[in-house]
């Protein structure tokens, strides 16, 4: 398989700016991040997303949004993301990115490291720049794709079982990067938009390929896992250039 650090398809480069926004609490204490760490967290999402040419470039001095009940948002019920939205509409027509930085941010299956709404981002203190980069990509239209399958209701782990091969990355077999007879599970967890790598083994999450990969569309079911498996769109041929918050 080919990864997406080829110079043979060039792509534009395109300066995208970048609202920030920090929480804290309604008497401004607490900030859930510090705004010393930004500049190194967009530097390092930038690492990864240079490869569909995008470079997040800080519009502004961080803004402060000082109200308690914004601290630990939620996406679980609908009162929950209209608390949520309420905070990522802070701004609006920026012709850009917005990041709202958090302290815990939760869904229905537990906590999250960052999420992707039409007005904006939200990143919890967990989220990295890593999760900056993912997300990013979402509102570039990225799908995620997971390398296993967590069967309910008990809870059962599923992995893709095969190992590598040409239908599955269609657009990017060629070898060369990596090694012959990988699992595909492992292919899948190093792509930027695998959520959560692949267990606790320690690979770089910060591929994005050319084209769609074979894998897991969500990471959880209660039917047959293989129901669950297909090409994702996870690569630069679904994706554009324009991650605009509304």
């Amino acid at each position: 398989m080919k990864r997406r650090d080829r110079m043979d398809d060039v792509l534009p480069a395109v300066n995208v700016p970048v609202t920030v926004w920090i929480v804290r609490k309604t008497d401004q204490t607490e900030p859930a991040r510090d705004a010393a760490e930004i500049p190194g967290l967009l530097a390092d999402a930038n690492k990864i997303l240079w490869q569909n040419g995008l470079t997040l470039v800080q519009s502004g001095a961080v803004h402060y949004a000082d109200n308690t009940a914004w601290l630990n948002p939620s996406t679980t019920t609908p009162t929950d993301l209209q608390n949520l939205d309420a905070l990522l509409d802070c701004s609006s027509g920026t012709g850009g990115v917005e990041l709202y930085f958090v302290r815990v941010l939760t869904g229905k299956d537990g906590t999250l490291n960052g999420v992707k709404r039409d007005k904006g981002i939200a990143v919890a203190a967990s989220g990295n720049a890593s999760t900056i980069a993912h997300e990013v990509l979402h509102a570039c239209g990225l799908a995620d794709i997971y390398p296993q399958i967590t069967i309910l209701p008990q809870g059962t782990k599923v992995s893709i079982p095969d190992v590598s091969a040409p239908e599955m990355l269609p657009s990017d077999w060629c070898g060369g990067y990596y090694e012959p007879g990988l699992m595909q599970k492992f292919v899948v967890a190093r792509l930027i938009m695998s959520p959560g790598g692949y267990g606790n083994v320690p690979l770089p999450r910060a591929d994005i390929p050319s084209g769609r990969v074979w894998g897991y569309r969500n990471f959880s079911t209660t039917g047959d896992p293989a129901d669950e498996l297909e090409l994702r769109n996870v690569g630069l041929s679904g994706c554009h250039q324009n991650p605009v918050s509304e």
